[in-house]
């Protein structure tokens, strides 16, 4: 019988035995898993194409897990979800929408990041500008260009923008320089200062020496300036709504709502959103979301984070310190688990912390190579000794060993004969 049927005749089932029993998904409720026994058997975390919940809230809201052809991930009825696993810190990370909402920012960050790095890396500047003014675009460049490019803004790094942005504009208005001329286009009237002069004189062609040429003095302050063309510079507080208005929750995420799923249940946020769902920072160019309820990182124990590092991480020789902090903080991580649980003292937790990093390499390695012997040091053991035996019961392994041992007697032989005959004399016959 084809699967695909056998699910629609159970589904079928499942809803006649349920019609009684209608749940309804209250918004910013949160549910526990334990309080529907149907689907704890169901696992909760993701497999290819499924992410982590999905299986488990299709039972109980009696939905359908949507592909991923699909811009959401639950169908139940006429409502259309996204369901998402918050970060330890409480964020969630959209999909192909929060990209496009984030586009048009991120091409105004990149463009006029890259502006202010060509303009403090232009040897001119520093004899224009003030040493502090200076110092302060300097720091700011070495300290975040490369964290904005690879897309990792926070809100205080996009403070810091803001304020080396402010800077930048104020140079700007400085050292531009009084108006050359004005001219009228379209009705509108414009005045060209000597370092739009040198935008237009590059845009036909001039060299910079050409340029200097024809300005004198006020051509070093103008051909450095003439780098920060984009208009963020003279109006911050543009880019300031940019981050506050272009990334909308509610266009985003455009359904009936939100799902957010840990190890301990599920909550629904329904749009609008309002307060409850908000744009907080950038993480690998990708927009991230502030939620009411946090997560716990992937769906395993901590104490399975732990076995894990070690059984993946320890190699044959001493562990190394680096891996023995790496084993305490899991361990402690762990603790601090048990603590929010049981309300255990900060002592408690460090003893606790410290024998289970204590135990778990006294697993992994014994107590001593000599003495009793741990799951990698066993493991060296038995393989050696399976290598070996293999080896010996091997045809063409013997031929060797014989071929190795004639050698060995031919020249034992020779020495005795040439090198000490009396050996050879004593022998009784």
């Amino acid at each position: 019988m084809d699967k695909q049927l056998v699910k629609c005749w159970v589904r079928e089932i499942l809803l006649v035995e349920q019609a009684d029993k209608e749940f309804k998904l209250e918004s910013g409720k949160l549910y526990n898993w334990q309080d529907f026994e149907e689907a704890l058997s169901i696992p909760l975390a993701g497999s290819q194409g499924v992410g982590p919940g999905e299986n488990r809230l299709a039972t109980i809201l009696m939905g359908k897990v949507q592909g991923q052809s699909q811009s959401f991930d639950l169908q139940v009825g006429s409502d259309q979800w996204e369901v998402k696993a918050p970060d330890s810190q409480g964020t969630i990370r959209p999909g192909t929408e929060g990209l496009k909402a984030y586009a048009p920012l991120n091409n105004v960050l990149t463009s006029a990041l890259k502006e202010l790095q060509e303009f403090v890396n232009d040897p001119r500047t520093k004899n224009i500008i003030p040493e502090d003014a200076y110092e302060k675009l300097v720091t700011f460049v070495e300290l975040n260009a490369d964290k904005i490019e690879r897309g990792e803004i926070t809100q205080n790094r996009f403070n810091e923008i803001i304020t080396a942005f402010e800077l930048a504009g104020k140079i700007i208005k400085d050292l531009g320089g009084d108006a050359i001329s004005k001219i009228e286009i379209g009705g509108k009237k414009y005045e060209v200062t000597p370092t739009i002069m040198v935008r237009i004189s590059k845009l036909l062609g001039l060299s910079e020496e050409d340029i200097e040429e024809e300005m004198g003095e006020a051509a070093e302050s103008s051909l450095a300036l003439s780098v920060l063309s984009n208009p963020v510079f003279l109006n911050p507080e543009e880019l300031e709504e940019m981050w506050n208005d272009s990334v909308k929750p509610d266009e985003v995420f455009d359904l009936t709502g939100i799902i957010l799923v840990n190890k301990t249940g599920f909550m629904a946020v329904r749009a609008p959103y309002g307060d409850n769902i908000k744009f907080t920072r950038v993480t690998q160019s990708k927009p991230r979301f502030k939620v009411p309820m946090s997560g716990e990182g992937k769906m395993v124990e901590a104490v399975e984070d732990l076995r894990v590092f070690i059984r993946e991480n320890l190699l044959l020789e001493e562990l190394t310190k680096s891996d023995k902090k790496e084993i305490d903080r899991l361990a402690k991580k762990q603790a601090l688990a048990v603590l929010d649980r049981e309300g255990w003292d900060k002592k408690e937790i460090e003893k606790l912390a410290k024998k289970q990093a204590e135990d778990a390499i006294k697993k992994a390695l014994g107590v001593s190579f000599l003495g009793t012997k741990g799951n990698i040091n066993q493991f060296v053991s038995d393989i050696t000794q399976d290598t070996a035996e293999k080896w010996l019961k091997d045809k063409a392994a013997q031929q060797q060993v014989a071929d190795i041992t004639k050698k060995v007697m031919k020249r034992l032989y020779k020495a005795l004969a040439v090198q000490s005959p009396q050996i050879i004399d004593r022998i009784k016959v």
